[in-house]
């Protein structure tokens, strides 16, 4: 039933998204569709990360079709990231409330009130928000790169990743967060925009380091700055990341 609602919240915030993707499909289509395609998913054999197979280059798919398994494969890309993210952002929100009041700035009954925190936070406007700075300004980034990666990671492209990265920002601030405070103005700018900067730059950093084969101390700096890369991908050279 939690799955089968979540599964609803996601396509309310993930739709808009996808329907921008579809105004372009050849970027996502033609980078991952016609260069790879998603073979299988063993939860058995390969729990943590996607197998993917080229698929035949000279396949041809006419526009219509195009467009469609663009949104699709898309969607796929955004559910498989946004599944991940609920359960850490669902263990972070446990992290906070047992963290001092000094530091989260909530009070410590805040579950109390979280029907009438959660409806102030459509209600009422953003708050600017005294957290620490280190909150809004390196932590929230940081979360908001976590959110880019976990589409980049798969092969979307930028603009792609930065939308997925501003509506779970966005749903995390308005769904999540708001049982113990309303949605914070500083995060609702900073987490996307510079989430997708600090992003690409792992991205990039990433795609630098595996060009030769991930020596061991580039896997442990790979798993530490792009863990949504080693999720989706391992340890391989070849996959469609770029």
């Amino acid at each position: 039933m939690v799955m089968k609602v979540w599964a609803f919240i996601c396509k309310l915030i993930l739709a808009p998204v996808i329907t921008i993707a579809q105004l372009n499909p050849s970027t996502v289509a033609q980078d991952t569709l016609i260069l790879f395609s998603v073979d299988k998913i063993s939860l058995k054999e390969n729990p943590l990360w996607i197998q993917l197979q080229p698929s035949q280059p000279n396949k041809q798919i006419d526009s219509k079709r195009d467009s469609v398994l663009s949104r699709q494969t898309f969607g796929r890309m955004a559910w498989r990231a946004a599944k991940l993210i609920l359960v850490g952002e669902v263990a972070i929100m446990g992290i906070f409330a047992l963290m001092p009041e000094t530091f989260s700035n909530w009070n410590k009954s805040f579950y109390k009130d979280a029907t009438t925190h959660w409806k102030n936070a459509f209600t009422k406007p953003p708050r600017w928000d005294n957290d620490p700075w280190v909150v809004n300004y390196v932590q929230h980034p940081l979360a908001g790169a976590i959110y880019y990666n976990g589409v980049r990671a798969q092969g979307a492209k930028p603009i792609h990743s930065f939308l997925f990265s501003l509506a779970e920002s966005t749903f995390f601030e308005y769904f999540i967060e708001s049982v113990a405070e309303r949605p914070s103005a500083q995060d609702l700018f900073t987490t996307p925009i510079a989430g997708a900067m600090i992003g690409e730059l792992q991205h990039q950093a990433t795609l630098l380091m595996k060009r030769n084969g991930f020596n061991f101390v580039e896997r442990i700096a790979v798993l530490i700055i792009n863990p949504m890369y080693v999720i989706f991908n391992g340890y391989k050279i070849k996959n469609h990341c770029h």
